[in-house]
């Protein structure tokens, strides 16, 4: 019996000529990768570097290092999470071309200091683009390859005399074959021999037939001998021992982390916030914490309470200076939000302090420019304070977020600060079609997002009290300058939240399904869909979220069960698993249900543009209406 069944991932198969080229393009492609991540980590991409280094890792061990059918199938899952790198990288790719019209590559007479940086960077993004892009769709096109070259050869019967090693079972005949392997040292050797890495096929007879339907295909690999081939039940197990054990594994380790790490990363209380430190995952970690601080060496035991005290003396001394030199300032962003939302106060979990000014008054009160503005702001606030930038606009320090603040104040103590921004009038031609409504528009100079509203929600502005300080000056009407930012929904958003602050219930809700999938089909492995499941789930663990959470809960229990994979004593287990897997998906959906609503709440029935008229923004820089 001959059996010609190519095996592109399998250097003991007979490959097709695609296949032989394949591997080595395979290969480049995964160097390359690596490659692109020591880039990425030289120009301090910290997450962008970290995470393709992992992918190339990943490629090497599934792929190259040639792990058998399941994980080389598996690889199709897994480098489809490039198809997410390359999103993100033509996302930088279009902000680093259109924000502020920066070129894409810069000589050095266009910048006084090296531009080799800033050009090795542009070629990394070009770089990371080609090769996230080309990674997954090969890998698909192999993928393709190797699933029609195994559906493309039948089973070529020859003389039945050559069958050997015939089992009787239940008045099934389960006969285990040699398969042409394409290793000439191997053929017409007796199943009862000891063989290493060669392929098998075990064929159900049904009443002394042969039927097409009933062939599978079982791969072996390490040392087989007749008497396990002869046994159906050790040729279902013992080739997915070791996965199915690895698996268990990782779901036992990553439930006991999550437990672990509760206490220190779960926050349900508003207290629990203020008394968290500084650099709680809450607030975006260490290297988060190192960006809002510009460097400084922090004092150590901050809480976050420490931070909203610094941050509110150091806007006291700002809003008593500003009135001494006559300037208006307001404020705007997350501040604001505080105020209309949590009683005249910060929000809890805040990192700085937003406050803006019109482009037009500050250059009216500082006629000489912002040199003017820097000395005169810097002698009112004191040797506490660090200016950082000040001015009416952002000078020579325009690129990235530079160009939009024109000003930075911080406490030499701790290091928080306060950002200014400026505002100005939206000239006639880069009004929308919907805004030559006679009214005056204002925006936020420099600024990378949509973000325009009228005079009236900004102006005249009111005096109140916000933490304690008093005098501090708001927009006109807060709800509604905040929602041509924001949207109208100001209440806190219950997604990432979660119960109150910071609760991620997803890395439980992974384990509960990866442990049922191993429960429910314990013999099983050899169908895809356990391997697949399980490794989906860790992918979608990277990008965890609400949707993702409710698109692998609902596939999982469309999944048919086999009552008869699941012994008895496991089976209520089993069911117990399932019970609690959908509890937490209720809660998912219940939290995703809520976020889809005020989405819904604020496009169609509070959206602050005309009716069916909405902007799709290419870049974060480059706005354009349409309408339906």
């Amino acid at each position: 019996m001959v059996i010609p069944i190519p095996a592109i991932a399998r250097d003991n198969g007979e490959p097709t000529d695609f296949a032989k080229g394949a591997r080595p393009v395979m290969v480049i492609l995964i160097v390359l990768q690596l490659a692109l991540g020591c880039c990425r980590l030289y120009i301090l991409d910290i997450f962008g570097g970290v995470w393709t280094i992992v992918l190339g890792c990943f490629g090497i061990w599934a792929y190259a290092g040639d792990r058998g059918p399941h994980l080389s199938d598996l690889m199709f899952w897994g480098l489809l999470t490039f198809f997410c790198m390359w999103i993100f990288d033509l996302i930088m790719f279009l902000e680093r071309v259109f924000k502020n019209h920066a070129p894409l590559f810069i000589s050095s007479s266009q910048q006084e200091e090296s531009p080799f940086k800033h050009n090795f960077a542009s070629s990394i993004l070009i770089a990371a683009l080609l090769i996230d892009i080309s990674v997954p769709v090969f890998a698909i096109i192999v993928y393709k390859e190797r699933r029609s070259n195994l559906e493309a050869h039948h089973i070529l019967y020859d003389d039945p005399s050559n069958v050997s090693g015939s089992h009787q079972q239940g008045g099934d005949s389960f006969t285990a074959f040699q398969g042409y392997t394409g290793n000439r040292d191997h053929r017409g050797v007796g199943i009862e021999h000891e063989l290493t890495t060669d392929i098998y096929l075990l064929c159900c007879m049904k009443a002394g037939s042969l039927s097409g339907n009933s062939v599978r295909l079982v791969w072996i690999e390490d040392r087989v001998s007749s008497s396990f081939m002869a046994s159906e039940t050790s040729s279902s197990r013992a080739p997915h021992i070791q996965l199915r054990a690895a698996a268990l594994h990782v779901a036992l380790i990553s439930l006991i982390l999550y437990i672990a790490q509760s206490p220190w990363l779960e926050i349900t209380s508003e207290e629990g916030i203020y008394a968290a430190p500084v650099d709680h995952v809450l607030f975006g970690g260490d290297e988060h914490l190192k960006a809002h601080t510009s460097g400084h060496s922090l004092p150590s035991g901050l809480t976050q309470r420490d931070r909203l005290d610094s941050l509110t003396k150091t806007y006291a001394a700002m809003v008593r200076a500003f009135d001494a030199v006559g300037l208006d300032v307001f404020l705007e962003s997350s501040c604001l939000i505080g105020y209309v939302r949590h009683n005249g106060n910060p929000i809890p979990w805040d990192m700085d302090i937003d406050i803006g000014l019109l482009q037009e008054d500050c250059r009216r009160v500082f006629p000489n420019g912002n040199d003017e503005m820097y000395h005169k702001v810097s002698a009112l606030l004191g040797p506490r304070y660090s200016v950082e930038k000040m001015g009416c606009d952002c000078g020579h320090r325009c690129e990235g977020d530079d160009g939009r603040m024109v000003g930075h104040v911080a406490d030499k103590r701790t290091g928080f600060g306060v950002d200014i921004f400026s505002y100005a009038t939206v000239t006639t031609e880069d009004l929308r079609p919907w805004q030559h409504d006679g009214r005056r528009w204002l925006q936020r100079i420099r600024d990378r997002d949509d973000y325009t509203f009228p005079e009236e929600a900004l102006l005249p502005l009111q005096n109140t009290t916000f933490a304690g300080v008093d005098g501090v000056l708001i927009p006109n009407n807060p709800r509604l300058f905040s929602s041509y930012e924001y949207g109208s929904n100001l209440e806190i958003h219950p997604f990432p939240w979660g119960f109150l602050a910071y609760s991620s219930m997803h890395a439980l809700g992974y384990c509960i399904v990866i442990l049922y999938l191993i429960l429910e089909f314990p013999d099983s492995w050899a169908d895809k869909r356990v391997p697949y499941w399980y490794y989906t789930a860790l992918r979608l663990a990277v990008f965890r979220g609400g949707v993702q959470s409710l698109s692998v809960g609902i596939l999982v229990n469309l999944m048919p069960r086999s009552s008869s994979s699941c012994r008895r004593s496991h089976q209520s287990l089993s069911r117990a698993l399932r019970i609690a897997f959908n509890v937490y998906l209720l809660y998912v959906f219940r939290v995703v249900l809520k976020s889809l609503w005020a989405q819904v709440m604020e496009i169609f029935v509070n959206g602050v543009r005309p009716d069916k008229v909405y902007t799709i923004c290419i870049g974060s820089t480059h706005c354009y209406d349409f309408h339906l």
